[in-house]
C-alpha cells in the first residue's frame, strides 16, 4: 500500500488573506473558488469568529490573479447583521451569471436556516440577494456541497436537516432546466445508498452516469456508481478498503484531468495519535480508477511534517500553465494549535486561521 503515496518535492505556499491582519472577525474559513478569465479568480469564504456555533459571520470575496499573483482586498457579499454565514458553493450558468448558494445558520449554534442565493451578473463584482432558496417539493435545504451545468440543466447537491421543512436528515439531489427559475427533487441519496448516514459529498458525470464520494457520520469515505438518474449501480466503503485512508474526507472534491479521475480534501492520520486530540488534520489527495474504485496513487498535499493543525482543509482546486509546465494549486484554509476536545473534529476555542493557496508540479501528483 505505501508504494501508491507519491509526496510532491515542489511546493509553494500564498496567503491570499491573513488573518492577523484583519481588525476583527478574525476566523476565516471554507474558501470556494472560482475561475472567471485567464487571469482572474473569485475566491469567497467566511469571516467570522469560530468553526461551529458561531454568534456572527459574514462572506466576503477576493479577486486573485493566478498570473501575477495579486490579490484584491476582502470584500462583503452578505448583507443582514446577526447571522452566521457559514458554508458556500459557486454556480457559473452557461451565459456566465454567477449563483451563490449560502449555508445560513442560527447564531450560538450549528442549526441551519435555509439556503439563500445571491445572483452576479457582472462576473462577481456585485451580487444581487435573491432570498431563500425555498421549498423544493415540500423540503428545505440548509447546506448546498455542488453543482453541475450542463446549458439551462442544473444539479445540485443538497443536504435536508431534521428541524426543517421535510423533517429528515438527508443528501438529495434536486435539478432545475429553466436555468434555476424553478426547481424538483431528483432522488434521495441518503435513501438511495440503504440509508448510510452521509453528509458532505461531490460527484462527477462518468460514463453515463455519475461517480458520488461520500462523509460519513460514521467516519467512514465511500465512493457510488449512478446511473443517469442518480440510481445506484454500487458502491465501496474506501476507508476500510485502503489503509493510509484513516477516516472520512471532509468536505470532498472529486474532479477530472487530463484522463485521470481525483479526490482531494481533509483526512486524518491517528497512526501516532494516543487521543482524538492529537490528530493532525492533513490535505489529502488520490487518483482513484472510476471503474474499479482503486486508489492508484495518494499525496499529502499539507502537512506531512504532523504540524498541530487542528482546522482547516476544506479546499478547492484549479490549475495553471507557467513556462509550458503544468500547476496544481489547491485554495484551502489553515489553522494552527486551536484547542481540540474529544469527539468532535472542529475546535472550540477561537482560532484564527488563513486563506492559503498551496502550488505543487501536476506531474508529480497526478
Amino acid at each position: 500500500m505505501s508504494s501508491k503515496l507519491k509526496q510532491p518535492s515542489h511546493r509553494m505556499e500564498q496567503i491570499l488573506v491573513r488573518s492577523d491582519s484583519l481588525e476583527d472577525k478574525q476566523y476565516l474559513a471554507f474558501p470556494i473558488s472560482l475561475r472567471i478569465s485567464d487571469s482572474e479568480i473569485l475566491v469567497s469564504f467566511k469571516r467570522g469568529y469560530r468553526h461551529a456555533r458561531d454568534n456572527e459571520s459574514v462572506w466576503q470575496v477576493i479577486r486573485f490573479n493566478p498570473i501575477t499573483t495579486e490579490v484584491s482586498p476582502p470584500a462583503t457579499i452578505t448583507e443582514r447583521r446577526g447571522v452566521i454565514y457559514e458554508n458556500g458553493e459557486w454556480i457559473m450558468l452557461e451565459d456566465g451569471t454567477i449563483d451563490l448558494f449560502l449555508d445560513v445558520q442560527i447564531p450560538g449554534s450549528s442549526q441551519r436556516d435555509g439556503l439563500i442565493t445571491y445572483r452576479s451578473f457582472d462576473s462577481g463584482h456585485s451580487f444581487q440577494h435573491r432570498g431563500k432558496l425555498g421549498r423544493i417539493d415540500g423540503i428545505e435545504y440548509g447546506y448546498c456541497f455542488q453543482g453541475l451545468v450542463d446549458g439551462p440543466v442544473i444539479l445540485l447537491l443538497v443536504m435536508t436537516f431534521e428541524y426543517l421543512s421535510g423533517g429528515k436528515r438527508a443528501v438529495h439531489v434536486v435539478g432545475s432546466d429553466d436555468g434555476g427559475k424553478s426547481w424538483n427533487r431528483v432522488r434521495d441519496l441518503t435513501l438511495e445508498f440503504g440509508g448510510l448516514p452521509i453528509n458532505e459529498t461531490n460527484m462527477i458525470r462518468h460514463d453515463g452516469g455519475f461517480v458520488v464520494v461520500s462523509r460519513g457520520y460514521d467516519g467512514m469515505a465511500r465512493i457510488h456508481k449512478m446511473d443517469t438518474n442518480f440510481k445506484l449501480i454500487r458502491q465501496i466503503n474506501l476507508t476500510e478498503e485502503n489503509d493510509f485512508m484513516k477516516q472520512y474526507v471532509s468536505r470532498p472534491r472529486i474532479f477530472e484531468r487530463d484522463g485521470g479521475h481525483y479526490l482531494m480534501g481533509r483526512n486524518y492520520t491517528k497512526t501516532h495519535a494516543s487521543s482524538l486530540s492529537e490528530w493532525p488534520m492533513e490535505l489529502c489527495f488520490y487518483r482513484i480508477d472510476p471503474d474499479s474504485f482503486e486508489i492508484l496513487s495518494y499525496s499529502v498535499l499539507d502537512n506531512a511534517e504532523r504540524r498541530r493543525v487542528t482546522d482547516g482543509y476544506y479546499a478547492t482546486p484549479y490549475w495553471q500553465v507557467r513556462d509550458g509546465v503544468v500547476f496544481f494549486n489547491a485554495i484551502t484554509y489553515r489553522g494552527m494549535g486551536c484547542h481540540q476536545p474529544a469527539n468532535n473534529d472542529f475546535p472550540v476555542d477561537p482560532c484564527k486561521p488563513d486563506i492559503v493557496r498551496l502550488e505543487y508540479l501536476w506531474d508529480e501528483i497526478r
